[in-house]
């Protein structure tokens, strides 16, 4: 038996102390916002995560769940150049979790880096071939360098897989004008969102 001293023993309970508070405030400020449905957070929020994150990452460097995080915060506050060192890092502890790989490709298509995002998303579509948000993106990856037919492709393939996902329904009927003509392919992920919605609820 090892014997700890009490100053030692002050000290680990000081250090799990110190760890709890900022899982918590992980918890608190950003793992709430990121939840399946979750579309607002609060900024002021999202920033006094990060620098629990941070502490947590040298505590824990091998822990991949702190760096998806602090890419997950630097992401929704609209920071990419940040964002994804972060994602890149976790990656290299898991190269083909799904997930990792699709935030990865995200980021890359918001910097308008798609190359390198079209690239990401055929290796983790091969890892991942069911992975729904992959598949999507692949759709919106299409739409925005083209050419529009390989979108319109994908996004039907994708419906056939997932009829009722809003998002594809969308980026179908909007390619479907592109393709006819009534509207300009957007040329970045930030005009792809903001184009005015089609009036139609359906694609063909």
């Amino acid at each position: 038996m090892v014997a700890i001293s009490l100053y030692g023993a002050i000290w680990v309970s000081r250090s799990m102390t110190r760890y709890r508070y900022l899982v918590t405030g992980v918890e608190r400020h950003l793992k709430r916002f990121i939840e399946p449905g979750q579309t607002r957070f609060r900024r002021s929020s999202v920033v006094a995560s990060i620098s629990c994150l941070d502490e947590l990452s040298m505590r824990e460097p091998d822990n991949l769940n702190w760096p998806f995080l602090q890419g997950k915060a630097w992401q929704m506050l609209g920071n990419y150049d940040k964002a994804l060192p972060f994602f890149e890092r976790a990656l290299e502890y898991n190269p083909g979790h799904g997930d990792l790989i699709n935030e990865t490709a995200v980021v890359l298509i918001e910097l308008s880096r798609f190359d390198e995002a079209e690239e990401m998303l055929r290796r983790g579509i091969k890892a991942n071939p069911t992975h729904q948000a992959l598949l999507g993106n692949q759709v919106v990856l299409a739409t925005l360098r083209g050419p529009i037919k390989k979108a319109l492709s994908y996004g039907r393939r994708f419906e056939e897989r997932f009829p009722k996902d809003p998002r594809n329904q969308t980026i179908l009927l909007l390619v479907e004008e592109i393709l006819a003509g009534k509207r300009q392919r957007p040329a970045s992920y930030a005009a792809l969102r903001a184009q005015p919605k089609p009036a139609a609820t359906g694609s063909k």
